[in-house]
């Protein structure tokens, strides 16, 4: 290695053209919290930690209010359905 110490956990990954902001707003819309930190590490920039052992922690349908709060939109009927349809995706899934 190269002497630098390794990243503990799980972490959401940028390529290094990505704005620091915007690995914010995506790690934000997807957890639906602020990661705790925002770190390069060579090229690449990350954020997080996701969560202990790799989850993220949260129950997808608590995280769906946190969404919701998190994004800039108005919340409309259709938004909501947009979102519903969303989670029951990641539900078939197994997410």
């Amino acid at each position: 290695m190269n002497g630098r110490k390794r990243l503990e956990g799980t972490w959401l990954g940028f390529s290094g053209d990505t704005p620091e902001e915007r690995a914010r707003d995506r790690f934000r819309q997807k957890y639906g919290r602020e990661p705790e930190r925002v770190v390069w590490w060579g090229r690449w920039l990350y954020a997080g930690p996701v969560g202990e052992n790799g989850h993220n922690g949260h129950n997808p349908a608590t995280s769906l209010l946190r969404r919701v709060e998190a994004s800039a939109k108005a919340m409309t009927p259709e938004r909501a359905r947009q979102l519903i349809l969303q989670l029951e995706v990641n539900d078939e899934r197994g997410a």
